[in-house]
């Protein structure tokens, strides 16, 4: 990809972002949403690139907004030692002399955090890595000590940043992430006439995302009467694990895994209920979507989740139960696991517990015997879901607090 040529626009910000963009996930579709809104031409935007070349997904929003954008890694065409990647961020840095520097993201990634020496405002934006980091890395507090202002897509992400760092509450403000669909797959809809009770679950197959406890719950549920499948849209290192669950359990076509699909619109619309059973998720892009598309959600009262739907409303938030021991004895491997989650009833950090099968099982089976309950949770999901986490009001918010951050940044 051609880099975009660089030239001072006067009177706007300069804001550099530092992220990595080499994949599609949550972090880097939404930067990418960001740059295609017409509103974000407000600030004048470069970018570095913390790993591998831009994915050809954000190609043309990049060259659609960005003023000028390098790599961590390259040096054009050559492939930069590590000893030299933090010298190449600090003269780009310094030579662009960013107005705004937000860090997304990454707490230790040292290009980053040594082109943030350079900004006049300095800002990390918290999606999740505060979970995984590691509070005693005296990189890691010297980089948190120098920054200025934290954003966090959720009340959850700014708590553990607060119980796990020691952030001061007062240097972090809440943006929830917006609706990444198009919406215009989506409708103020009745729940869908399945012939089967359709229940959805999406995203990475990893452990930490609990799908093995959907597979046990719908095996449960068909005891009690055959009409309930799963279908699961994602891909990952679980594949293999969550078949053999699968086949021991003799789920056989009640049970679909669909991969990676392009049409998430269609995916939800299907559905009759969307689960979310993750033992960690700092706010829930995918359960935005589905309430997005009218879907109710059962998820697990964990991190950001109960932000992220209604409950009682939009959907139903179930307490986590299940001891880990018991979690990883289902069938799944606990080395990704993270040692602490943010426990919203305690308002406290506490190891990871599950949902248990029997609690999904029971919830699902509740809201399947009440069609009523369903219609009018699908309907306050369309609504509410428009109201907190549209893109307009999204980038709105990230432009004042933007703002917020540069005339508070001389206090440091």
């Amino acid at each position: 990809m051609a880099q975009p040529s660089f030239r001072r626009t006067q009177h706007l910000n300069r804001i550099l972002h530092s992220l990595n963009l080499d994949t599609v996930g949550g972090v880097e579709s939404i930067f990418g949403d960001y740059l295609k809104n017409q509103e974000s031409a407000q600030f004048e935007h470069h970018l570095m690139i913390l790993n591998r070349r831009c994915h050809p997904f954000f190609i043309a929003a990049v060259e659609q907004r960005i003023k000028s954008l390098f790599y961590a890694k390259y040096a054009g065409p050559l492939y930069l030692p590590k000893l030299m990647r933090k010298r190449w961020a600090a003269y780009r840095s310094s030579r662009l002399k960013p107005d705004v520097h937000i860090i997304y993201n990454t707490l230790d990634n040292p290009s980053a955090w040594t082109a943030n020496q350079f900004a006049k405002t300095r800002i990390y934006y918290e999606r999740g890595a505060a979970w995984l980091g590691s509070n005693e890395n005296r990189a890691t507090s010297e980089n948190i000590r120098l920054t200025h202002h934290f954003f966090c897509n959720s009340n959850a992400a700014k708590r553990v940043l607060e119980l796990r760092y020691g952030v001061d509450p007062r240097r972090c403000d809440v943006i929830y992430n917006p609706m990444r669909l198009d919406s215009e797959g989506a409708c103020d809809k009745a729940i869908p006439q399945n012939q089967r009770f359709r229940i959805g679950l999406a995203g990475r197959l990893i452990p930490v995302k609990g799908m093995v406890i959907a597979l046990y719950a719908l095996a449960e549920l068909l005891k009690r009467q055959p009409v309930f499948e799963v279908v699961i849209a994602g891909d990952g290192p679980e594949f293999e694990k969550l078949h053999e669950v699968s086949n021991h359990l003799k789920l056989g076509s009640a049970i679909q895994f669909l991969g990676v699909i392009q049409d998430m619109n269609r995916f939800y619309a299907s559905l009759d209920v969307f689960v979310c059973p993750s033992l960690r998720e700092p706010l829930g892009n995918v359960v935005i979507e589905a309430n997005g598309h009218g879907c109710p959600v059962i998820c697990t009262e964990v991190d950001g989740l109960p932000e992220a739907i209604s409950p009682g409303f939009t959907g139903v938030c179930l307490p986590p139960l299940l001891s880990q021991a018991d979690y990883l004895a289902l069938g799944v491997q606990g080395k990704s696991l993270p040692e602490l989650v943010y426990n919203p009833a305690s308002e406290c950090l506490a190891p990871p517990r599950s949902l248990s099968p029997h609690q999904l099982a029971e919830a699902i089976w509740q809201l399947f015997q009440q069609p009523e309950k369903r219609a009018e949770m699908s309907k306050a999901a369309f609504k509410l879901s428009r109201e907190r986490f549209s893109m307009e009001g999204y980038v709105k918010n990230l432009h004042a607090l933007i703002h917020k951050a540069q005339s508070g940044s001389t206090e440091l």
